[in-house]
């Protein structure tokens, strides 16, 4: 189903279950919580905020639009695709698919948790606060990655650490972390 005009607010998704693909194509819209592991989201254009928890089967956010998670729980079980805005405000992301950011993560105080392949090579990853990325996977790249702001926390149990700047870098759980080039922490190592 494709949704198109000027705005679109629900405070639940009627739509769950009937649908495979949710697409949002140049509207402003808002909506409650719902979970429906079959769906899909596009965002064409616009700006789609999410007003409640949210989980589905896969994301993608075109050039030009924006989504906001503010301060809701979003959950993603495939791929996440951003080439445009994606906004997290005291809320957090999550996904076990593949995190392909060629567009910008905004991150106030909340968190994007990535449990597979991270992938930012094209991207900006701009922290406002102090939010927080969890990578447990491989990472590819950070691409223009925030060192005023934020922390970037390793969470698997082998990984080798980018050689990337950091404000703040955080190791968890156990295994082997291993660094292979010198990594600059303008913050702490925590």
């Amino acid at each position: 189903i494709t949704l198109k005009g000027s705005s679109f607010t629900s405070s639940t998704n009627p739509l769950t279950g009937y649908w495979e693909e949710l697409n949002f194509d140049g509207i402003n819209a808002t909506f409650g919580s719902f979970s429906d592991d079959n769906i899909d989201i596009n965002i064409n254009s616009g700006n789609v905020t999410a007003n409640g928890d949210i989980s589905v089967d896969g994301i993608v956010v075109h050039s030009g639009a924006t989504f906001n998670v503010a301060s809701s729980s979003f959950v993603s079980d495939n791929l996440v695709n951003i080439d445009g805005t994606l906004m997290i405000g005291s809320g957090n992301f999550s996904t076990t698919g593949t995190s392909d950011i060629d567009g910008t993560l905004t991150i106030d105080q909340g968190f994007y948790d990535a449990n597979s392949t991270f992938d930012a090579t094209s991207g900006i990853i701009s922290f406002t606060n102090n939010g927080s990325i969890k990578v447990a996977s491989s990472v590819t790249s950070f691409g223009d990655l925030s060192i005023s702001d934020g922390t970037v926390i390793y969470d698997g149990v082998n990984q080798t650490l980018k050689n990337d700047s950091y404000h703040n870098l955080q190791i968890s759980n156990s295994g082997i972390k291993t660094v292979t080039s010198v990594n600059t922490i303008y913050g702490n190592l925590i």
